[in-house]
């Protein structure tokens, strides 16, 4: 089994074969000719503009790994204030 994350695996693209009838999310109202993948996985499917962006921005990722820090740490301070029985303030 290949598991990917597109957090953290090297992202690329690759065209999808012509059969293919879906249409991009990004709004452009074209057929998605590309698939995004990680680690060899398909993680997305856009036009080749969209599949680009996705493919060079690991800023997104990023962003989403720092949110979930955040999140994980905000609920230890949380859980050990409660153990404690001090109210935040």
């Amino acid at each position: 089994m290949i598991v990917a994350n597109a957090m953290t695996d090297r992202r690329s693209q690759a065209p999808v074969p012509t059969k293919s009838r879906r249409r991009c999310y990004c709004g452009c109202e074209r057929r998605a000719t590309h698939m995004g993948l990680a680690n060899g996985v398909v993680m997305m499917t856009g036009c080749e503009l969209s599949v680009l962006r996705w493919v060079k921005s690991p800023r997104d990722a990023l962003r989403a790994a720092i949110r979930i820090d955040n999140r994980q740490k905000l609920h230890a301070q949380m859980k050990s204030e409660a153990m404690s029985g001090q109210p935040r303030g």
